[in-house]
């Protein structure tokens, strides 16, 4: 994690994961205290999901939960019923954990309302950061494997 200091709309300093960091230099507040993604674009102000490495509830638009959100689509199980919300599920077979990330979220909104992992080798747990980066991680290095081995096969079929 590291620390934001955006004294100039009034905030005191802000723990920022890396993907949320990434997204305030890319889209700083402007003076309403949104962030500008283009000239008729706005955005509310993120909420990193992870202010002290441990996921909470009081999130917006966390830049990291987005990209689980992203990565569950592609590759997890994925239902949303608009009367109850959105349910996501990943399989995570990693060092650190083998189990299962469960996130929940309301429609297609900014808030992840929960972000559970379940093991039948421990107690559920909250997410922390620190797996939350190497489970994206993880799927970022699978994906570039994938696309080396296949532009590789595409090359000797020519």
């Amino acid at each position: 994690m590291s620390k934001a200091n955006f004294d100039d709309f009034g905030n005191s300093s802000i723990f920022l994961c890396k993907y949320c960091r990434e997204f305030y230099e890319k889209y700083p507040l402007d003076k309403d205290g949104y962030h500008s993604i283009s000239s008729n674009v706005k955005v509310q102000q993120i909420r990193c999901a992870f202010s002290n490495g441990i996921f909470s509830s009081d999130n917006w638009n966390c830049a990291t939960m987005n990209k689980l959100r992203k990565i569950i689509k592609k590759e997890g199980v994925f239902w949303r019923n608009d009367d109850i919300g959105s349910i996501g599920i990943l399989s995570v077979d990693l060092d650190e954990f083998c189990g299962f990330l469960v996130m929940l979220w309301y429609k297609e909104r900014g808030q992840v309302e929960q972000a559970i992992l379940l093991s039948s080798e421990r107690p559920p747990a909250l997410l922390t950061l620190d797996l939350a980066l190497k489970i994206i991680e993880d799927y970022e290095r699978r994906h570039k494997e994938f696309e080396k081995a296949f532009h590789s096969e595409e090359v000797e079929d020519k």
